[in-house]
């Protein structure tokens, strides 16, 4: 089924750009969401059959979960521009290397992430202030979680490679795929078994061997350049630096965006267990509406990426203008959707109550202004396309950790509310808009205008 529905590789350095950007970023997006709706099911689930405790434990988990994920999968940027520069100059033995390299890294950085997670569960949970009536369920389900991690690296990491070709449509078919059986295992041991916390997480273990299974053997099926071999996977030195140079960044940048919302979800612990079920009702929802802006991420790395190494430095322009306008569209009109059924969406998780009151606080303030973290999530990863590997990264420690951080310590403290707590992301978001506006423009008029003197 997967094999037969392998894609035309899509031309990025010729032809047009706006119907090829939506091919390639709707796709893309569907595939985060679904992932999300993973999680979403879990908190729906636990809701509706093991109670508010239940719930705020798998609940909290999120964000720590994210702050492991996002860092390797950051990594996985690096393996997509390096590949893309490779087609781009048509560096067919670079491709070919970069590729199982890719590959054994995923494997290699998933059992580290495993190892690290499950040694640091106590610390975190801890250091976050878990309440203690959560506690014990909210770290069996994190150390249980956990045992999917190299799973979720090589899915993450080989959909990468396939998105250098343009295919993000099989990695949306495996997770699909996996949902299902994530759906069905969820209700058999949470609903019928009782399982609570540790079902959920069964439930996604199983779901992400299943998909990044799949990957691999569409990897392993490929026929040309991003043909996977696997006696052949092994670490090209030249090939790996490359990635790490542009991919640790990318996962820095993660971690960073990770940390600076562990300290908002440290902030909300201390609102009690009925806040953080609230909150992480709410986040579910919300979430769903990144995942557009991810796709267009991902659309334009690839996109600029390949054009850049092809020289072709005006058509990098019109593809950075064109993700960013039509990223902005869509994702306004998804959020604000969002907002105007947030009450009917909490309703299938949540009764009427408190959690459901935290729940809508937290989805009307932000969802409104939504569309500005699309405006920075584009810019940034166009500059790494561009060969900017760390600027990103000190914008968003500057814009997004930075500026949250000093908003605790600060206006929080001052003002110690649930809903000042959560102006905190749009603020930090329209800082970081003005600092990526910034330093696209200036690297962008460095790039077609060398003559004149830029500083990025």
């Amino acid at each position: 089924m997967f094999a037969s529905a392998a894609s035309k590789e899509m031309d990025m350095l010729h032809g047009s750009i706006m119907d090829k950007l939506i091919l390639f970023a709707i796709p893309a997006a569907l595939s985060g969401i679904l992932q999300q709706l993973l999680n979403a099911l879990d908190v729906g689930i636990v809701g509706r059959f093991a109670g508010s405790d239940a719930l705020a434990a798998v609940g909290m988990n999120g964000e720590i979960i994210n702050f492991i994920i996002f860092i390797l999968i950051g990594i996985s940027t690096g393996s997509n521009v390096i590949i893309s520069n490779c087609i781009g100059s048509n560096n067919i033995t670079g491709i070919k290397k970069a590729v199982h390299t890719s590959i054994m890294l995923a494997i290699i950085l998933g059992f580290l992430g495993l190892l690290v997670g499950m040694l640091c569960v106590d610390f975190v949970l801890t250091l976050i202030s878990t309440p203690k009536e959560i506690y014990d369920a909210a770290a069996l389900y994190l150390r249980i979680y956990l045992v999917a991690m190299p799973f979720i690296v090589v899915f993450n990491f080989g959909s990468a490679v396939l998105r250098c070709k343009g295919d993000t449509k099989r990695p949306l078919y495996a997770l699909i795929f996996s949902g299902v059986i994530n759906a069905v295992l969820n209700f058999i041991l949470v609903a019928l078994m009782d399982m609570s916390v540790a079902g959920v997480a069964i439930a996604t273990v199983v779901s992400y061997v299943i998909s990044s299974g799949i990957v691999v053997v569409l990897l392993m099926r490929e026929q040309g350049y991003l043909h996977l071999e696997l006696k052949e996977l092994s670490i090209s030195l030249p090939e790996l630096k490359e990635i790490l140079r542009i991919g640790i960044p990318s996962g820095i940048q993660s971690c960073i965006f990770c940390f600076a919302n562990i300290a908002v979800q440290a902030k909300v612990n201390f609102f009690g267990p009925e806040a953080i079920a609230g909150a992480s009702i709410a986040q579910a929802f919300v979430s769903l509406n990144y995942y557009f802006i991810s796709g267009f991420e991902y659309a334009s790395v690839t996109f600029v990426s390949q054009n850049y190494a092809a020289k072709q430095y005006e058509r990098c322009k019109k593809i950075i203008i064109c993700a960013l306008s039509e990223n902005i569209a869509i994702t306004l009109f998804t959020s604000w959707l969002t907002l105007y059924f947030h009450r009917e969406l909490i309703s299938l998780v949540s009764k009427p109550g408190i959690v459901f009151d935290f729940a809508v606080m937290k989805m009307q303030i932000i969802l409104l202004p939504y569309i500005l973290s699309a405006v920075y999530e584009v810019l940034s990863y166009s500059l790494r396309g561009l060969g900017y590997p760390n600027l990103p990264t000190v914008l968003m420690v500057t814009g997004i950790c930075g500026f949250r951080l000093t908003w605790l310590a600060s206006i929080q403290h001052w003002y110690n509310t649930y809903e000042v707590l959560h102006f905190v992301y749009p603020a930090s978001w329209l800082f970081t808009d003005i600092l990526m506006g910034t330093a696209i423009v200036i690297a962008l008029r460095k790039l077609l205008h060398p003559q004149e003197k830029q500083t990025v």
